[in-house]
């Protein structure tokens, strides 16, 4: 006897894809740490080539990291598009299974822009300031106030 679709326990499938969705963040981060030490070992490799008269070899080792720099934005290219791909498939299943009465899941509030904004930090008041906040901080927006 199948289970029906109402019947079926969620909460296994919800757990691997917050846990693929935080394995493609992490990889992300990796990849932009990595090319972060690449880029800088590069640049220190290739001036120390030119201090020592080097010219060709620094051209070299300067295309070598040119090519490594394309690889690595492929890499975490990918990588962006298997975050979106599980994050997607996660927020489904927050939408599917949370109650009518509950607000959005915390893999779905990250992309809802009402959540979104709630994020935002609120402009400093310095006390006894008594000057409008610039336009752009107003309630409203673009709005005059």
């Amino acid at each position: 006897m199948t289970p029906s679709s109402a019947q079926v326990d969620l909460k296994p499938q919800y757990s691997e894809g917050g846990s693929a969705v935080r394995h493609y963040s992490l990889c992300i981060l990796n990849v932009r740490v990595v090319t972060l030490a690449q880029g800088l070992i590069l640049l220190a490799g290739a001036s120390f080539l030119i201090r020592e008269g080097m010219l060709f070899l620094s051209l070299v080792v300067s295309g070598f990291g040119l090519f490594f720099s394309i690889v690595l934005w492929a890499l975490q290219r990918s990588y962006w598009v298997c975050f979106d791909c599980m994050l997607d498939a996660v927020i489904r299943l927050e939408e599917y299974s949370r109650p009518s009465d509950l607000t959005l899941g915390p893999w779905a509030g990250g992309k809802h822009p009402a959540r979104k904004a709630a994020l935002q930090f609120p402009p400093i008041k310095v006390p006894g300031d008594s000057r409008k906040p610039p336009r752009f901080f107003r309630e409203g927006g673009d709005k005059q106030a």
